[in-house]
């Protein structure tokens, strides 16, 4: 290879991959919002999933593109894995679009003369059209244009290399093993390019050039396939756990459907040869590839179809992150509802499990280090927990509803409605456990007055002893409830009488009373279900409400008045 060659199929691959970040990024900028809502509306079936995938990597020409967006949309908690991996294997089918582009156009004309106009067309739409739309439109067409343009020197390229080495590049390279060092290196090419349609579009044009034989482009088709994972995996470093689910559910089809193609590519080619015969189709290397890279993903997706409960079911229990492995059931089993008195205890033992994880991860982020990095990642923590164990409640809820239906007894059917009631507490204890931290933080950030302070700061280490007593499982006082609106209600004094004072702002009193009486509820829920769980542990009439006032016993660690 010359010195020139080289620099000609360089100059190509810059080009194409050139064309392709435009086109995506003009397709993107125009749609991809748009793309986003439909990705979430259409995919209630395993058909329309795949259906959407295909149409969203053939709109934006890069299956990584695609793959962004469904793995954003999983990272999101929007996309559920199982319609996420219907859509994965849709894009794959998506990605052949590309051959037959360019084995549609052909390359025995003058394809500059196609391309230059879409590229002149599409820049003064870009330099001189304001508008968000003609602009995303220009990019997009520019990148059209430069998609045709890179597969002309590339053409160009190949076809002076073919005829100065004299023979086929590949057509000594027979057997299993060459065949596997060509899907190798259409591997690598995806890779290297960080796009599939560039690999396709080198190996298509590398066989009309004769430097690939079709065997040889057909392996090497295989492996620029099989590239795309590579993309999938580099994305979901440090994503939740469903997208990495959901990137390895992309492995793994690829994989198979690579190991079975390659296994039985000769059948594959005889069909394919059968294909052309049949529809009649002109049989030139460039449609036969794409004609196998289109067959060959929709046999993957036959294929893998029947598997992807089995894989859905397989992925869920991998790349488990601490708050899923908590905000699973671990005590709650329906082969108990035989037994209502039994399936209530496995209940109440779930119960006190959500509290002392809702309310460790709670503390956690209140008493986080005074470091920004480490606040931050405490707050991520907590609000994934959030989620995490609202999806417990459900189950709870779920399964006490399974529960109810059975035969109870009188006593177990009482129990049962304080349970449900535990867990109405436990829930909006969850939902508000975020308000702690803000007030934290605002009483470490802002001027306060001294009084002010002191009485914040009260207020909050009776919250964080409180916590503590919670996340321990140690006895609550049963004055717990009316300390805490003691201290509440003193606070709120003091700083109502600082804002008739302008010791705070009005805007700022008006934002820190919101998140105090948040804090203070979520508070009151947390305490209350602590007592029930108490009263159906031990027995006794039900705690007293949030109303009572009680004699005022700071809650200390180490020195509390025993629950009875």
């Amino acid at each position: 290879m010359t010195l020139a060659t080289f620099g000609h199929i360089l100059g190509g691959i810059g080009i194409f991959l050139l064309a392709v970040s435009l086109l995506t990024q003009g397709l993107q900028m125009a749609g991809s919002d748009i793309l986003r809502r439909v990705m979430v509306r259409w995919t209630k079936t395993p058909f329309h999933s795949i259906g959407l995938g295909l149409s969203a990597t053939a709109l934006l020409q890069s299956s990584s593109a695609a793959t962004v967006i469904i793995l954003g949309l999983v990272n999101a908690g929007i996309l559920p894995l199982g319609h996420a991996i219907w859509m994965i294997m849709g894009s794959n089918i998506g990605t052949t679009l590309t051959g037959w582009l360019v084995s549609t156009v052909g390359l025995d004309f003058d394809i500059k003369a196609f391309a230059l106009p879409f590229i002149g067309i599409g820049m003064m739409m870009r330099l001189f059209l304001k508008s968000p739309g003609y602009t995303a439109a220009g990019l997009a067409l520019t990148g059209f244009g430069l998609f045709f343009l890179g597969i002309d020197i590339l053409k160009d390229a190949f076809s002076g290399y073919a005829e100065n080495i004299g023979v086929d590049g590949t057509a000594d390279m027979d057997g299993f093993r060459s065949l596997v060092t060509l899907l190798l290196i259409g591997c690598a090419a995806t890779i290297l390019t960080q796009s599939s349609s560039a690999a396709t579009a080198l190996i298509l044009t590398g066989t009309a050039g004769g430097l690939i034989t079709l065997e040889g482009g057909a392996a090497m088709i295989i492996g620029a396939n099989m590239g795309t994972s590579f993309k999938a995996v580099l994305i979901v470093i440090g994503a939740a756990p469903n997208a990495r689910r959901a990137a390895a559910a992309h492995v793994m089809f690829n994989l198979l459907t690579a190991a079975v193609a390659l296994a039985i590519l000769p059948l594959l080619l005889t069909a394919i040869a059968g294909i052309e015969r049949l529809l009649d189709i002109e049989a030139t290397d460039m449609v036969s590839l794409a004609l196998f890279h289109t067959l060959f993903n929709i046999m993957g997706v036959l294929l893998i179809s029947p598997f992807v409960p089995m894989m859905t079911r397989f992925l869920e229990k991998r790349f488990v992150s601490a708050e899923e492995e908590d905000g699973r059931p671990h005590y709650l089993d329906d082969t108990t509802l035989e037994i209502p008195a039994m399936a209530l205890d496995a209940l109440l033992r779930e119960l006190k499990r959500l509290q002392h994880i809702a309310a460790r991860v709670t503390l956690n982020a209140v008493t986080a280090e005074d470091d920004k990095t480490r606040k931050t990642k405490a707050a991520e923590d907590a609000a994934r927990y959030r989620e995490s164990l609202s999806g417990l409640s459900g189950r709870i809820n779920n399964f006490a509803d399974a529960l109810a239906k059975t035969q109870l007894s009188e006593d177990t059917s009482n129990r049962l409605q304080y349970a449900l009631r535990i867990n109405r507490y436990l829930h909006e204890f969850v939902r508000l456990s975020g308000s702690l931290a803000d007030v934290a933080a605002f009483i470490r950030s802002s001027k306060l007055s001294p009084a002010l302070t002191r009485d914040s700061q009260k207020y909050l280490d009776r919250c964080i002893r409180t916590l503590r007593l919670l996340a321990d499982e140690k006895p609550l006082p049963k004055t717990a409830l009316a300390l805490l609106k003691k201290d509440y209600g003193k606070m709120k004094d003091s700083l109502l009488r600082g804002g008739v004072r302008k010791a705070i702002s009005v805007n700022a009193l008006s934002h820190y009373l919101d998140s105090l009486s948040l804090t203070r509820r979520m508070m009151e829920q947390g305490i209350k279900a602590r007592l029930y769980l108490l009263m159906l542990e031990v027995g006794g009439e039900p705690p007293a409400s949030a109303d009572a006032h009680e004699e005022d016993h700071d809650i200390e660690d180490g020195a509390l008045p025993a629950s009875q």
